[in-house]
């Protein structure tokens, strides 16, 4: 396919005259895909990169190299797109949970890093924050609340 070729070019204006040019991933929300390049002093040291990124693409490596989404930084992006759609005690719901979120594994904590496991204990560990029962056990509502929102959190995580 024309797209996962991988092209050694020569420009010898170039200071590094021995150029590796390939195509990212399709971007829908651009319209549009990416180009990369990488500039070589020797066609030798132009073919070994051309034939590693060759392997690495017919391997099943991804084509761009994505951004590592953190918690805190998503978390926010979320939030701003439900704004309008929700009513603003449910909104404020949600705010409480990404705070019970970010507080519990840290604002730049990876997407990628939180499994079910973590979740599990996230869950568990939940108390009570309010002034006058800080530390008690939260009611089988609130947990469930709780749930509710990380499900429908990251359910958006994993389309976006």
């Amino acid at each position: 396919m024309a797209g996962n070729k991988v092209g050694l070019y020569r420009d010898p204006r170039r200071k590094k005259p021995w150029v590796v040019r390939w195509r990212g991933e399709y971007e829908p929300a651009a319209g549009r895909q990416r180009f990369y390049s990488k500039g070589f002093r020797t066609k030798a040291e132009a073919e070994d990169f051309r034939s590693e990124q060759n392997h690495q693409f017919n391997s099943g490596f991804p084509r761009d190299k994505r951004q590592t989404a953190t918690l805190a930084g998503f978390c926010r992006d979320w939030l701003r797109t439900r704004k309008g759609g929700l009513k603003p005690a449910s909104f404020e719901l949600y705010e409480q949970t990404v705070r019970r979120l970010t507080h519990y594994f840290g604002a730049e904590a990876a997407l990628t890093s939180i499994g079910q496991q973590d979740a599990a204990e996230f869950i568990s560990k939940q108390v009570n924050v309010a002034p006058f029962r800080r530390g008690e056990a939260l009611s089988d509502r609130s947990v469930a609340q709780i749930k509710r929102h990380c499900r429908t959190i990251f359910q958006a995580a994993v389309d976006w």
